[in-house]
């Protein structure tokens, strides 16, 4: 079973399944296999709790699916967040 795919599972090494997924975003593929590796790393990213990182790319997979409610609603959160 693949790092990324076992960390999800609730095994594994997850900083490997870290580095696994991120290469895997910035690998060229289709636009779904893309996808998919984007919303993984996403939700990777916020498990972690690492918000910055995490914020970044849903802000790319928001311009790739901005109808996308669930990640509209973590960008908000941030947007309100964040000290003006």
């Amino acid at each position: 079973m693949p790092w990324g795919a076992r960390w999800v599972l609730g095994g594994g090494d997850r900083k490997q399944a870290l580095v696994d997924v991120t290469e895997a975003a910035r690998m060229d593929a289709d636009f779904f296999t893309h996808a998919e590796a984007e919303f993984a790393l996403w939700d990777m990213l916020g498990r972690e709790r690492d918000v910055p990182r995490a914020t970044e790319v849903a802000r790319r997979v928001n311009r790739a699916f901005p109808d996308n409610g669930e990640v509209a609603k973590f960008l908000d959160a941030r947007d309100r967040s964040t000290p003006r």
